[in-house]
């Protein structure tokens, strides 16, 4: 977090906490300690208003608060994807609506959603979605984003600030948009089977080395017409286990292709190894 307390994107800039309260624990007592810290709970005005457990909350983080709160909270997300920082000139009025108007979307055959991308997973994912114009109108609310990714590693965008808030009031995604993202997020879900399901061989691995090999996993796997979420757990196990090329050794190759074509399932395909 040094690195955030040294960037200085503008004398007329301040530094804002977006945090995911579901995976930072201790917050809310946090800001009992320090009443002086000002913050929004971005549910509020909305259905989700009383489910501040799993709300996004908004800090503002002014000299001195600053250096009291970005080891605190660097140490409390680190181990989620729960933190997204702002560096946004903005009127802090006009900027808590802009980020209430960005979670609320439509999609496709006009179902609304809760687009959670103060999850910075979800934030990730939405970036390599959105058309390059919708990116820097999504963006555009402040002059840089920073955050914590799935590996606890801080990342940093800057970003071209607008003198008006362009995101629409309700931003409609295609069904190509929507597909890609629900493929990332079963991405995220893969991993964390895994590592429910196969805690001892991930223990070696970094959530993002985790991460990398599910994306490889899942596509193979369903290559191979593999489906439904448990099947593709221990196919992923599999690859961590046995390398993402094992699918090429002739008796996983035949074994394989009698998957692919619904002779047995990957399941008995891993009682004939005896893996």
């Amino acid at each position: 977090m040094e690195a955030v307390l040294n960037l200085s994107p503008g004398t007329d800039s301040c530094l804002y906490a977006l945090v995911d309260h579901a995976g930072a624990p201790g917050l809310l007592n946090r800001l009992h300690d320090y009443p002086t810290t000002p913050w929004v709970n971005l549910f509020s005005g909305s259905r989700e208003e009383l489910s501040i457990e799993a709300a996004p909350l908004l800090l503002t983080l002014q000299p001195p608060l600053k250096s009291w709160w970005l080891p605190w909270l660097h140490t409390a997300c680190l181990e989620s994807t729960s933190l997204t920082l702002l560096y946004s000139s903005i009127d802090p009025q006009i900027l808590v609506n802009g980020l209430k108007k960005r979670l609320n979307v439509m999609l496709p055959d006009d179902v609304p959603a809760l687009l959670r991308y103060f999850d910075t997973r979800i934030l990730e994912s939405l970036l390599k979605v959105l058309e390059p114009e919708q990116r820097g109108e999504f963006l555009g609310i402040a002059s840089r984003w920073i955050w914590l990714d799935r590996a606890g590693k801080l990342q940093t965008l800057k970003a071209v600030p607008t003198s008006e808030d362009l995101w629409p009031s309700l931003f409609i995604f295609s069904e190509q948009q929507q597909n890609l993202m629900i493929d990332t997020a079963d991405v995220d879900v893969l991993v964390q089977q895994m590592l429910t399901h196969g805690w001892d061989l991930c223990a070696t691995h970094s959530r993002a080395q985790l991460h990398e090999l599910a994306y490889s996993a899942l596509a193979n796997a369903k290559e191979f017409g593999i489906e439904g979420m448990p099947s593709q757990t221990l196919f992923a196990l599999a690859c961590l286990q046995l390398g993402l090329n094992f699918t090429k050794e002739a008796k996983w190759a035949a074994l394989l292709h009698k998957v692919r074509n619904r002779e047995i399932s990957f399941e008995d395909a891993i009682q004939q190894t005896g893996l």
